[in-house]
């Protein structure tokens, strides 16, 4: 059965691939990166700047940002 289709061409109740309700939590040096500029901090970072990269991925990442680290959590600190 054909359902309702959204403006991307997915179902109504399916969110489009690029959607960021599937995506963890990015921080950089303690401050949340906002879904939709991810791939931008991402790009915008020199790797010979990163002192080191945590992925958080249990219940701990959502005790200690809420619902936003649900997903996990990538914690990104920098060289200062």
């Amino acid at each position: 059965r054909a359902g309702p289709q959204r403006a991307g061409g997915g179902d109504r109740d399916q969110p489009p691939a690029d959607d960021a309700s599937n995506q963890p939590l990015l921080v950089i040096d303690d401050m949340p990166v906002r879904p939709h500029a991810i791939r931008l901090a991402l790009k915008a970072l020199n790797p010979r700047d990163v002192q080191s990269i945590t992925v958080l991925k249990d219940l701990g990442s959502t005790a200690i940002y809420g619902t936003r680290g649900a997903n996990g959590v990538i914690l990104i600190k920098l060289k200062r």
